[in-house]
């Protein structure tokens, strides 16, 4: 159990810490220190940072998936990536703007393959469309997607993200289904 808090300090600590200064400002030093942990313990759980880093994003990763899958809605999923992201923001631009921003990609990349691939399949259940088919369709609305949420960021968070996700079911949800029924009639042809 001591070792489980002190992982879960480390990572506290290191989030506090990237939500108040960039990236290439922490330490492994400055985390322990302010953690009074030794750097033995940093290493029994991280090779590190760039390891702290994946594992605090898979975390938040696995928690917006986690939503989808008890939802069974994108909407919501993305919602708990948007919540994530404004409250830590700092800590994200941060990571957004460092050497480290293909660790946050992949974050984003992780969890709209997750719900856009769950949604298509869905979606696909009563139409029917073939395998390349589906797969055209749920590469170019995840990679719609992790790219939307990279402008946002790009642009300093300055759009509502849930209107935008409301929006954006609105103007979508149809086009992924229309997009699997041409996919059916382009095979017929």
């Amino acid at each position: 159990m001591v070792r489980r808090s002190a992982k879960n300090t480390i990572k506290q600590e290191f989030l506090k810490q990237l939500n108040k200064k960039s990236l290439d400002r922490i330490t492994v030093k400055s985390i322990i220190q302010e953690c009074g942990l030794n750097r033995n313990t940093f290493y029994y759980y991280y090779s590190g940072i760039d390891e702290l880093i994946t594992e605090i994003l898979s975390e938040a990763a696995d928690q917006a998936i986690g939503i989808y899958t008890k939802t069974g809605s994108w909407v919501d999923g993305f919602g708990e990536v948007a919540r994530y992201t404004l409250a830590n923001k700092t800590a994200v631009s941060h990571i957004f703007h460092s050497s480290y921003s293909d660790h946050l990609r992949a974050y984003i990349n992780k969890i709209s393959g997750y719900m856009i691939k769950g949604t298509v399949n869905k979606l696909n259940a009563d139409i029917k469309a073939d395998s390349q088919n589906v797969s055209i369709v749920r590469s170019f609305f995840q990679y719609a997607f992790s790219c939307l949420y990279i402008e946002w960021i790009k642009g300093g968070y300055t759009v509502d993200p849930y209107d935008y996700l409301r929006r954006a079911k609105a103007l979508f949800s149809d086009c992924m289904i229309n997009a699997l029924k041409r996919g059916v009639a382009l095979d017929l042809q």
